[in-house]
């Protein structure tokens, strides 16, 4: 016969007012990665990833390979073309193109202007801003020219 060992954590205190978004706030500007291996972090951890992980895949990944993928196709395809003919799927695609670059880059663009309000002196710190900052920067600029 094997031995079955449960073990109960105390949880609830987690789902009383906004209990949860201050714990998660506590959590992403701790430098102590220690609180990490508590196992009510780990539970808590594991329990919401996968709505974190939905809420990411959907609003963030799948509109930017949107973005990123319009875009490519944009820059290698339908900007040096030269042919003039409205009636054309080539023509069609390439409005599509646009529109779909266009949605997904006012998207990112609100984005980054978000991220700036809440840190403004902080922003252009941070690696991952200015790469995403000169990445809008950078596409725009071809767009447009």
């Amino acid at each position: 016969m094997k031995q079955v060992e449960a073990k109960i954590l105390d949880f609830d205190w987690v789902f009383n007012g906004d209990n949860a978004a201050r714990f998660i706030h506590i959590l992403t500007e701790t430098d102590n990665d220690e609180v990490f291996a508590c196992d009510q972090v780990r539970v808590f951890v594991d329990f919401m990833w996968q709505g974190y992980f939905d809420a990411i895949f959907n609003s963030l990944f799948v509109p930017f390979i949107f973005y990123f993928s319009s875009f490519i196709l944009y820059a290698t395809y339908f900007a040096h073309r030269s042919d003039a003919n409205y009636y054309s799927f080539a023509f069609v695609g390439e409005l599509i193109t646009l529109v779909v670059w266009g949605k997904t880059f006012v998207t990112f663009f609100l984005l980054e202007v978000i991220q700036f309000r809440g840190d403004p002196k902080g922003y252009f710190t941070n690696f991952w801003n200015l790469l995403d900052f000169f990445s809008i920067c950078l596409c725009s600029t071809y767009m447009i020219c």
